[in-house]
C-alpha cells in the first residue's frame, strides 16, 4: 500500500477509533457517530475499485457515484465492468454521478443512467449526486431539487441536517474531518472523497501532479490501445 492511500485508512481508523461505524444513506441516526461514506468516481473507476477494495479489508463499506458521461473513463469497458461488480459483490454500493445540463429532464436522464448501471451490476440504484453542483449554483438549485425514485446527497437531511465533509480539487473543503463540529459532537457527518486524490504510486504530491500522473497513465493505456486496434506499423 503506497504512502497516499495508507493516510487515506488512517483517517478511517481514527473516525473508528473515537467510535464512528459506516452506515449507507438509506440506514443512519443524525445524533449518533455514523460516516455516509461516498466517493465521487470523477476519473477513474480502477482507482475507485483500489479504495473499495482497501475498504473492504477495513470492514467499512462506502457508496461509489459513477459519472457515465466522464470524459476520462468507459463504464461499460469490459475491465471496468468487471470492477463495479466486484464492488457490489465486496457490499459497497454503486449509484449516479448525474451530470447537470441545460435543457435537459434531469429524471428522465437520472433513470436511463441508472438502468445502465444496474444492469451492470445487478444492483438497484438509489441514490443520486451531481457532479461540480457548485459550478452550475446559478442555474440550478440542486439544493431543493427532487427526484421521482431517488434520493440525491444534497437533500437537507444528508447536507445540511448532518456535518459535511469533502475533498474536492484535492483538499478538505468545510474543515479537516476529525476537527469538525459533528466529530466532535459525536453526530453524524457525509464524508465525500474522490479516489484519485487517494491511489498516487509516487509519495507527496500536489492535487496537479496526481493528474499530470494519472495523465501519463492514461497515455500509455491509450497507446496501447491504439496499437491492439490499429496495425498502421507503430515503431513507438
Amino acid at each position: 500500500m503506497n504512502v497516499i492511500t495508507e493516510k487515506y485508512i488512517e483517517v478511517l481508523r481514527k473516525f473508528k477509533e473515537i467510535g464512528y461505524e459506516a452506515r449507507s444513506f438509506h440506514e443512519f441516526c443524525p445524533r449518533k457517530s455514523h460516516l455516509l461514506i461516498r466517493h465521487d468516481v470523477d476519473v477513474s473507476i480502477e482507482h475507485a475499485h483500489k479504495i473499495a477494495t482497501i475498504e473492504n479489508e477495513f470492514g467499512w463499506t462506502s457508496v461509489y457515484f459513477i459519472l457515465l458521461s466522464s470524459p476520462f473513463y468507459n463504464t461499460l469497458d469490459p475491465q471496468n465492468v468487471k470492477r463495479l461488480r466486484e464492488m457490489v459483490a465486496m457490499g459497497h454500493e454503486v449509484a449516479v454521478h448525474l451530470e447537470i445540463e441545460a435543457n435537459v429532464n434531469l429524471q428522465q436522464k437520472a433513470e436511463n443512467e441508472a438502468k445502465i448501471l444496474q444492469n451492470i451490476t445487478d444492483q438497484k440504484v438509489k441514490l443520486i449526486s451531481f457532479h461540480r453542483p457548485s459550478a452550475n449554483a446559478a442555474e440550478f438549485n440542486f439544493e431543493d431539487y427532487r427526484f421521482n425514485g431517488f434520493h440525491h446527497t444534497y437533500e437537507k437531511r444528508f447536507f445540511h441536517d448532518i456535518g459535511y465533509i469533502s475533498d474536492s480539487r484535492g483538499a478538505w473543503h468545510y474543515g479537516r474531518p476529525l476537527d469538525h463540529q459533528s466529530v466532535k459532537n459525536g453526530t453524524a457527518l457525509q464524508f465525500l472523497t474522490h479516489p484519485i486524490w487517494w491511489t498516487s504510486n509516487e509519495g507527496e504530491q500536489t492535487p496537479r501532479d496526481k493528474l499530470q500522473i494519472f495523465r501519463q497513465d492514461l497515455d500509455i493505456q491509450l497507446l496501447e490501445q491504439m496499437k491492439l486496434n490499429f496495425d498502421v506499423g507503430w515503431d513507438l
